[in-house]
């Protein structure tokens, strides 16, 4: 499987590529590893589908809101 972000500056950071146009220590500094920074743009990758799904379930219910019990549900049904 071909690395999603390989058209970003992402291989640039993890040290896969240099092109030596991205000014990584000021991003790298604030991570103790290049694999934890990785961990960090997936999760948030994650956390914005999330995010999206979300905006989607109150558009699809006219902005009706839902219990937290019925979004955790709901979270959990799409959870690739």
């Amino acid at each position: 499987m071909q690395d999603p972000y390989v058209y970003s500056s992402l291989p640039e950071y993890l040290g896969k590529v240099n092109r030596a146009i991205c000014q990584k220590d000021i991003i790298l500094g604030q991570y103790k590893t290049k694999e934890s920074y990785y961990k960090f743009v997936l999760d948030q990758a994650d956390y914005q589908r999330e995010l999206e799904f979300i905006k989607y379930l109150i558009v699809e219910q006219g902005g009706e809101p839902f219990s937290p019990t019925r979004w955790k549900n709901m979270l959990s049904i799409n959870k690739v």
